[in-house]
């Protein structure tokens, strides 16, 4: 992890520029329900059609901002995330000329395949991702939480309340999965250790007729590797519904006490 992250440095300027437009697209994001309160209550309210005008073009050049800022960091986050696979590669393929003979014996071409290939393409994605995760989240979340705030403080605190729940269901359905996941990794290198050992040795196989005991060698490993992917995947596609569940049910709350004030 931390050789990783030492591969980040060279991008540090195009990150900052990232978290700052960014958090304009972020700003922007949050200030737009702003302004349309204030075109419901101060405009439309009041019959003040003039006021509705003005805060409808403010409203039309922060839609504006808000498309361009996330145009500007898809695209730069492209190209930091296929320069530094690049980088990733490169170092991998380094790391793997310094093996010796014993290390490379333990791991295996199977594993290392693996690692060069399906692991170097995930790292890719939870770059993109970190990257968007560290300036999008605390942004949304001081953002939103200043605004709902400013706006009614007993509502706000329904809603943060909410949070707690969210935090704790993730954590309990997110822990189990990563053990699935590297489960579904070891049976993905034994596909390939399978693979590859079947085409150095097909002349060998075909002469023994051991064509079925690879296959169910095949098979199994290619049904073990699906059960533990499926699971995680299963397990993971109960998080969002469940915490969609938990905020919809804090937003039936929040409507409740407004009506009630009303």
């Amino acid at each position: 992890m931390k050789k990783l992250i030492e591969l980040l440095k060279p991008y540090r300027n195009r990150l900052m520029i990232v978290g700052a437009v960014n958090a304009i697209g972020m700003m922007t994001t949050l200030f737009m329900p702003f302004v349309m309160g204030e075109i419901v209550d101060n405009g439309i309210a009041k019959g003040n059609f003039k006021y509705v005008i003005i805060c409808s073009v403010v409203l039309f050049f922060l839609a504006i901002l808000t498309i361009m800022s996330n145009l500007t960091s898809n695209k730069i986050n492209s190209q930091i995330s296929e320069d530094y696979t690049a980088d990733v590669l490169k170092s991998t393929f380094k790391k793997i000329n310094t093996l010796s003979y014993s290390q490379y014996s333990r791991l295996g071409p199977s594993a290392i395949l693996t690692r060069a290939t399906d692991d170097i393409w995930h790292i890719e994605g939870a770059a993109i991702g970190l990257i968007d995760t560290l300036v999008t989240i605390p942004i949304m979340l001081i953002g939103a939480s200043v605004l709902s705030f400013i706006s009614d403080i007993t509502l706000s605190l329904v809603f943060m309340l909410s949070i707690p729940p969210v935090i704790l269901l993730v954590y309990f359905f997110m822990r189990p999965i990563y053990s699935m996941w590297e489960k579904s990794d070891k049976y993905v290198d034994e596909q390939n250790k399978i693979v590859r050992e079947r085409l150095l040795g097909l002349r060998v196989v075909r002469a023994f007729n051991s064509e079925k005991k690879e296959h169910r060698r095949a098979k199994f490993a290619t049904e073990e590797m699906s059960k533990y992917m499926i699971r995680a995947n299963v397990r993971g596609g109960f998080i969002e519904p469940l915490a969609m569940l938990l905020l919809n049910l804090s937003t039936v709350i929040m409507l409740t006490v407004a009506g009630s004030r009303a």
